[in-house]
């Protein structure tokens, strides 16, 4: 049988940093490309060419630069990690 690993994001934060967006109490249990994410799953962006698919994701969260997240926080209904290098953090 396969395991689910389950982590909230104020976890996330705790264990690896950056600033959060939203509630901590959201659980996520997987990665996956802006497009592919559904709501129990996190993405991220590293190309700003990509905010209107970001705008778009389905992810229960993005990781996001501070220039991306001014850009996205009102068009983007799920939380946000803000860090530095979001290619990194993810």
């Amino acid at each position: 049988m396969k395991s689910t690993t389950v982590i909230t994001l104020g976890a996330l934060i705790d264990q690896c940093g950056g600033e959060l967006f939203g509630s901590p109490e959201i659980s996520v249990s997987g990665i996956a490309p802006l497009a592919d994410a559904t709501p129990q799953q996190i993405s991220f962006l590293s190309n700003s060419k990509l905010r209107k698919q970001a705008a778009s994701s389905q992810a229960a969260a993005l990781i996001v630069t501070q220039a991306d997240h001014a850009e996205l926080q009102h068009q983007y209904a799920g939380a946000f990690i803000v860090c530095a290098n979001p290619y990194v953090y993810f």
